[in-house]
């Protein structure tokens, strides 16, 4: 992996990159691959370590709870253990749904090459054309500002999800909800295993529509699924495999690993100068465009940091836009058991469905495998006193966990869009500055109109399952909904509109007000649809890079 650790703030070559991407995610991998491709001069800045290569030292195939006792260890031992894991290892405060008050957490989310796609479930769906005029799907609001349509609509995007989808090699079958032509150039799958093909056919059975999900996975032997952690086998199609390592090894992109931007200087009408401490030196690069793509929690913080005397309320903020409109899906999960003798093993996020996408004119969202069910160590993660005192008993606890839980329970997971408001939002924590804290402070509620949904959702779906006599296979319901750990695919803070009043980018992803700065992570989405966000970024930022390359030149 090529990485100049002679770069400085003096040298020529920071001054002469076409684009500077800040992140590495399905966003900003995907925008930089195409740049590269297209003969840009592209440098990657990326927060956390590259996992990329026989020789990363990364943490792979399971999880860090797995492979470290985090109960005994220090914060900095912990942030080592992380950053090889390709995970954030620095706490959030947050103001969550059921909880009372604040508190501060770790949550799941990617930090390194690839981003939170390097321990994405790899599902790659596009959204619905209806999720594009979003306002009209339910049946009451309150005081959302869902808007009544994107700036883009679906057949816009049409072509750079087909592109999308080949990129990352995508598979899966048709959706018999969808035109057919939707999924004309997704690869087709392997056989599903025993354990979910008794799933899918009792899903059929009572009416509902299952198809095999669409995910960017090579299907190797010995998959793992590997939700949640780096992949060991290479066969998660992830934005640093897929895109950053092409574009370094081939396209004569540059990558430095370990570089967190702290700030953007800026004019009124300009990006100068992106500032970044890169493993402990301080730096200073310069480029004709500036692209942004830390995700829906670091982007705005990135931004809100860049306060200057032009921008005294942070970065492309002029109307209080930046960090508002926070979204996160509510997931819930209910546990299959099944009877297969080969019990639940390999690439098990194998089926989707869509029957209650939209249902009696009322927005719900997808239904769909959510991998394996987690082991004790990632369970009690955040409880160093429950994780100390189970050691005991682990022996006996883990076998019996495996057999009866983990090779037994096919977990699905009912996933519904909420609705985007003002008041929930991300800001700066005192530790994004370089200070102790947190690095970044949550506010959010689930409001009452998404409650009152959600509730409706849950009791739709029990009763599609519902429970036959003599049935085994019947599902356990479990509500997650209102945990934060995992804050399953966040999104908004910096949605992309037609009017600067009440959007942080126009409907190329450029901020407004700023010539030179661009957004591409799913900070932009003006709603959160119901379905998974990462194969709409990255066909996204497909299009924003065809716009940036012809800007260009």
């Amino acid at each position: 992996m090529p990485h100049d650790s002679n770069l400085s703030a003096k040298d020529p070559v920071s001054t002469g990159w076409d684009v500077i991407v800040i992140g590495t995610g399905m966003g900003g991998g995907t925008l930089g691959y195409e740049l590269a491709r297209r003969g840009k001069r592209v440098l990657f800045l990326e927060r956390g370590r590259s996992n990329l290569g026989p020789h990363s030292g990364a943490t792979e195939g399971k999880y860090a709870e797995q492979a470290f006792d985090f109960a005994q260890a220090s914060e900095k031992e912990y942030a080592d253990q992380m950053a090889k894991a390709g995970r954030i290892s620095h706490w959030l405060d947050d103001g969550f749904p059921v909880q009372k008050g604040k508190h501060l957490f770790r949550a799941i989310l990617g930090e390194g090459t690839g981003g939170s796609s390097a321990l994405y479930g790899m599902v790659t769906e596009r959204f619905f054309p209806l999720d594009f005029t979003p306002r009209q799907n339910f049946k009451e609001v309150a005081d959302s500002t869902v808007p009544e349509s994107w700036p883009i609509t679906y057949d816009e995007l049409r072509p750079y999800y087909q592109f999308a989808e080949t990129l990352y090699r995508v598979r899966g079958t048709a959706d018999p909800l969808r035109p057919a032509s939707e999924s004309a150039d997704v690869i087709p799958p392997p056989p599903m295993i025993p354990a979910n093909r008794e799933v899918f056919d009792f899903l059929a059975s009572k009416g509902m529509h299952p198809y095999s999900v669409h995910v960017a996975c090579e299907y190797k032997p010995d998959c793992l699924s590997c939700q949640g952690y780096l992949c060991a086998n290479n066969c998660k199609n992830e934005s640093g495999k897929i895109c950053v390592l092409p574009a370094t090894q081939t396209w004569g992109a540059t990558l430095l690993d370990e570089c967190t931007v702290t700030h953007l200087e800026s004019t009124r009408t300009k990006v100068t100068r992106v500032h970044a401490v890169c493993r402990g030196e301080k730096r200073t690069f310069e480029s004709t465009y500036v692209v942004v793509a830390g995700g829906a929690l670091m982007t705005p913080v990135l931004l809100l940091n860049s306060k200057s005397p032009d921008w005294p309320t942070g970065l492309a903020n002029d109307h209080d836009q930046v960090g508002r409109n926070f979204m996160r899906h509510l997931i819930d999960m209910f546990l299959f058991r099944t009877t297969a003798k080969e019990g639940v093993a390999g690439q098990i996020k194998e089926i989707c469905l869509n029957d209650f996408y939209m249902h009696e004119g009322e927005k719900f969202g997808t239904i769909q495998s959510m991998g394996h069910v987690p082991p004790f160590d990632v369970l009690t993660k955040d409880d160093p006193e429950a994780t100390q005192k189970m050691k005991r008993w682990r022996k006996w606890l883990d076998p019996l966990w495996k057999k009866w839980m983990q090779d037994r329970l096919v977990p699905m997971g009912t996933i519904m869009e909420d609705l985007p408001f003002a008041q929930n939002r991300v800001l700066p924590g005192p530790g994004s500055r370089g200070e102790s804290g947190p690095y970044v402070r949550i506010e959010y509620r689930v409001q009452p109109v998404d409650a009152t949904r959600l509730k409706r959702f849950q009791d739709v779906a029990k009763k599609a399952f519902g429970k036959q006599k003599r049935s085994w296979i019947y599902p356990i319901f479990m509500p997650c909904s209102g945990e934060n750990k995992a804050l399953g695919h966040q999104t908004g803070t910096c949605r992309f509109g037609t009017d600067p009043k009440s959007s942080v980018l126009d409907r190329d992803n450029k901020a407004w007000g700023l010539d030179n700065l661009y957004v591409v992570d799913t900070s932009i989405l003006p709603s959160s649809a119901g379905m998974n966000p990462s194969l709409t970024v990255a066909a996204n930022a497909i299009r924003v890079a065809e716009h940036l390359a012809t800007r260009l030149g």
